[in-house]
């Protein structure tokens, strides 16, 4: 087999397992990430020729810009879940002034 790395080992602190051969493959660490898994996304033509026209105008990839998009997404949407959670516990407010003590911000 040569160098060809071998299949995604499971994140330390988890019960995940391996994946199936062939589903994610580990990569040299460029940016955070060192285990590559495939998704494969059907996209309506119109987007799929924005995409095309962008990745080709700025040199980058079509899967840069959807790993881009996809990651802004998920952080707005796991915030707005956390945000729900937080909200549902009833947790006592944090008057304005006193957060924007913690914060430093205060004039």
């Amino acid at each position: 087999m040569g160098d060809r790395p071998g299949p995604c080992p499971a994140r330390p602190g988890t019960n995940a397992h391996p994946p199936v051969a062939g589903e994610g493959r580990l990569r040299p660490a460029r940016g955070r990430y060192t285990c590559i898994a495939m998704v494969v996304v059907r996209l309506p033509k119109e987007i799929e020729e924005r995409l095309t026209a962008l990745a080709q105008k700025t040199g980058r990839s079509k899967s840069y810009y959807v790993r881009q998009a996809l990651l802004e997404y998920l952080d707005d949407l796991e915030d707005y879940y956390l945000a729900v959670e937080r909200l549902e516990s009833r947790l006592p407010g944090i008057p304005l002034e006193e957060l924007e003590r913690r914060l430093g911000l205060q004039d």
